[in-house]
């Protein structure tokens, strides 16, 4: 059972695949669309269950959410202490990422395209 409070070594390797990336990795790990699915021959991939509205529904208020939350550049100094940075040609890059979006927009549409 996977634990929030259980810290792992570093030198501990992880049991995750290098190609699990995004939405797809979650829906690797339901088996079966429904029970008895392997029964009949059923088989659902994960660009059809993407496509269906109330996943994707699901997933673009996900994202919405996610893409609200205010972005923090860190950079450590000399001490090792990390600051924000708030000037800079990477800052003002994640205020407006380009002339057409903001950056909440950005991040939604990036977040559900993953």
């Amino acid at each position: 059972m996977w634990n929030l409070l259980r810290r792992t070594r570093k030198n501990q390797k992880s049991g995750r695949d290098v190609r699990e990336v995004g939405w797809r990795s979650l829906f690797q790990a339901v088996a079966e669309p429904f029970a008895g699915a392997w029964q009949q021959g059923v088989k659902a991939d994960p660009e059809t269950v993407l496509s269906f509205h109330a996943v994707f529904s699901c997933i673009s208020l996900i994202s919405q959410d996610i893409a609200k939350m205010r972005l923090r550049l860190m950079q450590t100094d000399v001490q090792g202490i990390r600051r924000e940075k708030r000037q800079g040609d990477t800052a003002r890059l994640c205020r407006r990422p380009n002339a057409q979006q903001n950056r909440i927009q950005f991040f939604e549409l990036w977040l559900n395209s993953k």
